[in-house]
């Protein structure tokens, strides 16, 4: 990691220096041209004539799955020239191991455990001895339930590169780069010491946060980093322990997606997150509501999807069920004040999504605001 880290600087010399072969019509093979390339189409417009080749190449598609594992976390990163596994779901299930083999996933570039707790590094035993995994990254942290023993001992013994990065780190898979923005040290607190990642991949970013909290958002609020980014994983399920207003608005993400069980006993997402990221203009997505969910990116722009969609007439614990709502709750939903809250109680029942056209100054915009919310359901 230190050599990439050198190379970066390196690059940022070059840079300065007025290097303008740096900008190639395909990206090259060697680290440091990958990161020049990549580094140039992000820093200039398209029409820079300095660089006419700019933003020609089209990066491969990468394919993030927030994977629905209840009360849990794990993503893949998927594209033609890497894949990674950030968190493994959950010790009882055998989800994430299900999932992978459906998506004909055999070989994984990189595996991370952002922390020890068994939510989180549940199925990295059954992984790291199922599939060709060739590093691991974790924090270093210690604990001492069966399931952290079990990972322990199938690294060992695994033919695999294990790494505990910290603050500043970074490496390149495929045509993303990787860095760790925290932690720099260890502390007492689990949760805090979670890794996390910024992925960058073409001019769109990805932040990965494990289970911090207002803790370690602050000291990362304070360090001489980027926390900007387009697609934000929620961190702690959508906790209010976490997620505070001013990390959100440093991230600043245009999509936030939390990962968390229906009907959970912690009552994950709180409403607090929620109308955080409303305030900010956040597009929410949540594994509860909508299953799994895939973003698809081609470094210049995302769009996304739910692959498997629940049942958008069914109420789960807490989401807003229209036809029984009171006024303040219909409030909840993304576009719904105290007027259009009134509208809805003289137009009930409503039966579908659809139905929101009814109200008053609710156009298509506004109702593709309300359903990427995800928050209404229509149980009678």
């Amino acid at each position: 990691m230190k050599r990439i880290v050198f190379l970066f600087f390196l690059l940022v010399l070059m840079t300065a220096a007025g290097c303008q072969e740096a900008s190639p019509d395909v990206i090259p093979d060697d680290e440091l041209g990958r990161l020049q390339y990549l580094n140039l189409n992000s820093a200039y417009d398209d029409g820079d004539e300095r660089y006419p080749n700019r933003g020609q190449y089209e990066l491969p598609d990468l394919y993030i799955h927030y994977i629905d594992v209840g009360q849990g976390d794990a993503t893949l990163l998927h594209s033609e020239d890497f894949t990674a596994l950030i968190d493994t779901g959950r010790h009882d299930q055998t989800d994430v191991v299900d999932y992978l083999e459906e998506q004909n996933v055999n070989e994984i570039d990189l595996l991370i455990g952002s922390h020890v707790h068994a939510d989180h590094i549940g199925q990295m035993d059954k992984i790291i001895e199922g599939f060709n995994v060739k590093e691991i990254w974790m924090n270093g942290d210690d604990h001492t339930t069966a399931t952290f023993e079990r990972v322990v001992d199938a690294i060992l013994n695994a033919d695999v590169t294990y790494e505990e990065p910290r603050h500043g780190d970074s490496e390149i898979y495929g045509n993303a780069t990787f860095t760790v923005l925290h932690p720099e040290t260890l502390t007492e607190h689990k949760n805090n010491n979670s890794l996390v990642i910024k992925v960058a991949y073409g001019d769109q970013s990805f932040l990965f946060t494990g289970d911090i909290e207002e803790g370690a958002e602050n000291e990362l609020l304070k360090r001489d980093v980027t926390l900007q980014s387009d697609v934000l994983k929620v961190s702690h399920h959508g906790s209010s322990s976490s997620n505070s207003e001013a990390f959100l608005n440093a991230v600043e993400p245009s999509l936030a997606i939390y990962s968390a069980g229906e009907g959970n006993p912690f009552d994950h997402p709180h409403d607090d997150v929620l109308n955080r990221l409303e305030a900010i203009g956040t597009n929410v997505y949540g594994t509860d509501v909508s299953g799994n969910i895939v973003v698809k990116t081609n470094g210049r722009d995302y769009s996304v999807k739910a692959s498997e969609e629940k049942d958008a007439g069914t109420c789960y614990a807490g989401m807003v069920a229209v036809n029984r709502a009171t006024v303040e709750e219909l409030q909840e939903i993304s576009q719904i004040g105290p007027a259009r809250a009134e509208q809805i109680l003289n137009l009930r029942p409503f039966t579908s999504y659809e139905d929101f056209l009814r109200i008053e100054g609710i156009g298509q915009e506004h109702l593709t605001s309300i359903e990427q919310q995800g928050l209404a359901c229509f149980d009678d």
